[in-house]
């Protein structure tokens, strides 16, 4: 997951921005492409990564007229936790925020909520491309998702600062950083004591195995 990360907010390629940018591959997918896992050649695909330790994000998604959109949202460890889309919650215009764990305060109140469990958010973006020829016309739908910090809503747009993984080093650490460092640390446990409860019993059927051969009268 980090070292996906790494790859779409610091270097350059089609479908890469910067953090809480997002990125649109305005392309059709081929057998060449492999940022994304199996991409559909039907699809237009747009990427973002988000760090919510400083503030939620506001996403944009535009009335598609009833063309077929997915946004889906994954955590930290790639669950995903949230899908919007033509299949959930239609296809009209709407401002959904994205907020982190550690985020207690307001909101405006004609935001779509959406709660991530982790600060980081990956969205996988997807919008339906009826061929070649309708390509330009997805693009403009595209190109209508759009991020914005909550600080930054309803004002005039600026240029989005580029921020850098090491912007977010000195951020608020999210309140369930510590129950992750500890459910990786009880896991290793766990896995050694498995380890060692399996090591015993194959060393105990190895050797009941041996016990039986030493007893078995001979083959006449």
């Amino acid at each position: 997951m980090q070292r996906t990360e790494k790859l779409f907010v610091t270097t350059p390629g089609t479908g890469h921005a910067p953090i809480n940018q997002i990125g649109y591959l305005n392309h059709l997918a081929t057998s060449n492409h492999t940022d994304v896992v199996t991409p559909n050649e039907d699809t237009l695909y747009n990427i973002a990564w988000l760090k919510l330790e400083k503030e939620p994000i506001v996403l944009h998604v535009p009335d598609t007229k009833g063309r077929g959109y997915v946004q889906q949202f994954l955590d930290a460890y790639t669950n995903t936790f949230k899908i919007v889309g033509d299949g959930t919650t239609g296809t009209d215009d709407e401002n959904l925020v994205i907020v982190g764990p550690g985020w207690n305060s307001s909101l405006p109140a004609e935001l779509q909520v959406i709660k991530s469990p982790t600060n980081t958010v990956w969205i996988i973006g997807r919008i339906m491309v009826n061929g070649e020829l309708d390509r330009p016309i997805a693009l403009t739908f595209q190109k209508q998702f759009t991020l914005t910090p909550l600080s930054q809503y309803g004002k005039p747009v600026i240029a989005a600062k580029n921020e850098t993984l090491a912007d977010f080093k000195k951020a608020v650490v999210s309140p369930n950083m510590q129950d992750a460092y500890d459910f990786s640390k009880n896991y290793g446990l766990l896995l050694k004591i498995i380890h060692h409860q399996l090591k015993k019993q194959l060393l105990c059927l190895f050797s009941t195995g041996l016990a039986w051969v030493r007893m078995r009268p001979p083959m006449e």
